[in-house]
């Protein structure tokens, strides 16, 4: 099937040439401090989560409990603090980098 130069596929050609392609914004600054503070909380999560672990391992311990039925569970928990500790950091990293380079023209 071909089109007219005057029918409906002409038509839509010339505005799809008259409007350029949208710029996509980012975040700006809400995103910027949204993501820092996500990679913030997180590291402070991490951070206070090694004692707390090395406290429950202690106490089950001393109470004469088979401790290492507790470390599959905690090892779950520490990976997956870690894993959204690295994510919200590399949200930031993007998010710093679009948030300081030039908006295309």
């Amino acid at each position: 099937m071909t089109t007219r130069p005057d029918g409906p596929g002409a038509d839509g050609l010339a505005r799809a040439e008259a409007h350029p392609t949208p710029r996509v914004a980012h975040g700006g600054l809400p995103g910027l401090v949204a993501a820092l503070g996500a990679a913030l909380l997180t590291t402070v999560a991490l951070v206070l989560w090694y004692p707390i672990d090395m406290a429950a391992i202690e106490r089950a311990d001393d109470a004469g409990w088979d401790t290492t039925l507790l470390h599959p569970h905690q090892f779950l928990l520490s990976a997956v603090l870690l894993g959204a500790c690295l994510y919200s950091w590399v949200t930031a990293f993007v998010t710093v980098r679009a948030f300081r380079s030039p908006e295309p023209s």
